[in-house]
């Protein structure tokens, strides 16, 4: 999703997608591939050697999942709450410049073994308490939607069906140029690292930070996610 209060793209343009992909997203990072004598555009990989082709510029499709950031502060036995439900496996807790990935589903909410673990029942975290209890974290996710937030992300003009005109005339257009404003980044990955000035081009069609993917040279860091505003800045450096 785009945020259109931050973008400002001075250059787009209309070009195929690739046979057999389809590109719903806007915000969307693409990859360029070189098809049958035509330079045609997919999703990025996150594969080594990857060609920036810019990013999505409309959407065809209701938003499957959003992107959630959350401050919380840990109680005294190491538990805390979010708001929503996660998609399972997109869920990174940050405290300090430590990222827990290990997070373990436990219907018994058992405390975890070690540091760099947590557990779940569903709604509610547990960490090691010796570590961090009374610290904040910041939790960064992915979650599904409801119809009405669906909806409000798309814009009621939409209708939610494949058989948009971009999707007939397997085309897309591309953002080349300007600020862009994106949630379609990494969950996963340090964007308060200000040590990192380039994003990379990661998997379905994400920015992300190292990784084997691409680093994209021709694009700025400028504005991280928080809460409330989950949304990744870049500018364009060059056009």
């Amino acid at each position: 999703m785009l945020n259109f209060l931050n973008t400002r793209f001075n250059s787009t343009r209309q070009n195929d997608v690739l046979d057999g992909h389809m590109i719903q997203d806007e915000g969307a990072v693409l990859a360029a591939v070189r098809h049958q004598g035509t330079t045609k555009f997919r999703l990025s990989t996150g594969e080594a050697g990857e060609v920036f082709g810019g990013f999505s510029k409309d959407r065809t499709l209701a938003p499957q999942v959003l992107t959630k950031i959350e401050e919380r502060t840990v109680d005294a036995d190491g538990l805390f709450k979010l708001n929503r439900a996660t998609v399972p496996g997109q869920l990174a807790l940050f405290i300090g410049d430590k990222l827990i990935t290990n997070i373990i589903l436990d219907e018994d909410l058992a405390e975890p073994a070690d540091a760099d673990s947590a557990t779940f029942d569903g709604t509610t975290y547990r960490l090691l308490k010796s570590s961090y209890a009374n610290k904040s974290l910041k939790a960064s996710y992915l979650y599904e939607p409801t119809i009405q937030e669906a909806i409000t992300a798309q814009g009621t003009g939409h209708t939610n069906n494949p058989f948009t005109a971009g999707n007939v005339m397997q085309t897309v257009g591309r953002i080349v140029g300007g600020i862009v404003s994106t949630d379609m980044y990494d969950v996963a990955a340090d964007w308060s690292d200000d040590s990192i000035k380039h994003p990379s081009m990661g998997m379905g069609g994400r920015l992300t930070l190292g990784g084997n993917g691409t680093v994209i040279t021709e694009l700025l860091i400028m504005e991280a996610p928080v809460a409330g505003k989950e949304f990744v800045t870049v500018e364009y450096t060059k056009g």
